[in-house]
């Protein structure tokens, strides 16, 4: 007998791109979040994505390395 997954974190990403949403009555904001690297294909396909006049896109790159470790890059899209 299988038993169901029982993952404490489930893929569940806005546009199967974006891990965060931020929304407030001026703008939105959409948010990718990567550890230490982002492949170039990523950036591609959200700045590809289409998105309304009041929204902007970004990726967040967490650094885990200990040389850099907590520090965040922030890539506007």
């Amino acid at each position: 007998m299988e038993r169901p997954n029982k993952s404490r974190f489930q893929k569940l990403d806005f546009f199967n791109l974006f891990d965060l949403w931020c929304i407030n009555d001026k703008q939105n904001i959409l948010i990718q979040v990567k550890s230490n690297y982002c492949p170039k294909q990523v950036v591609a396909d959200i700045k590809a994505f289409p998105v309304p006049p009041d929204t902007t896109k970004e990726i967040w790159v967490y650094q885990t390395t200990k040389k850099n470790y907590g520090v965040w890059k922030i890539i506007p899209c």
